[in-house]
């Protein structure tokens, strides 16, 4: 459903209202249903991974500034004299 191929669409369309005809669901119902199924496979799965990579950004981002005033004891002070120092040692 995902690959967007207007032939390959076309037959799986073909096929889905094939295999409902003897389930007994009206033919307008089943079209719809695969109408809804098409226009997920659009942008839902995009939609999902987007969604799940925004939650884990959050996550670490939280994570990061809670453990780091735990751990330090302040969230480190990128001006200070003394990171000035580390850095240009480190260089």
């Amino acid at each position: 459903m995902g690959k967007k191929k207007k032939e390959e669409m076309a037959a799986q369309r073909a096929k889905f209202m094939t295999d409902v005809l003897p389930t007994k669901i009206p033919e307008k119902k089943a079209e719809r249903i695969f109408n809804l199924m098409e226009e997920f496979a659009g942008y839902g799965f995009n939609k999902s991974h987007s969604c799940a990579y925004a939650l884990l950004a959050y996550q670490t981002a939280y994570l990061k500034n809670a453990l780091s005033r735990r751990i330090h004891g302040r969230p480190p002070d990128l001006g200070s004299r003394q990171h000035r120092e580390s850095r240009e040692v480190h260089q």
